[in-house]
């Protein structure tokens, strides 16, 4: 059972560290990523436990402040 999520909110390059970063992702099986980003993810391996969510830094402010 899943009792933990881990929201990451980031914008500009894709570090030099991402597939690292996901690798290490894949091991943590009761822990859930979420990815707030623009970034291009065609060419990562993307492990079950990572989910991600890709719009322009514009929308994401749109939408912010309309909540606001």
């Amino acid at each position: 059972m899943k009792n933990t999520a881990i929201i990451i909110i980031y914008f500009g390059n894709i570090p030099n560290y991402i597939k690292l970063f996901l690798k290490s992702c894949a091991y943590q099986e009761n822990i859930d990523f979420y990815f707030f980003t623009d970034w291009n993810w065609h060419n990562l391996y993307i492990p079950d436990n990572v989910g991600t969510v890709v719009k322009r830094i514009k929308l994401y402010n749109e939408l912010i402040a309309n909540v606001i």
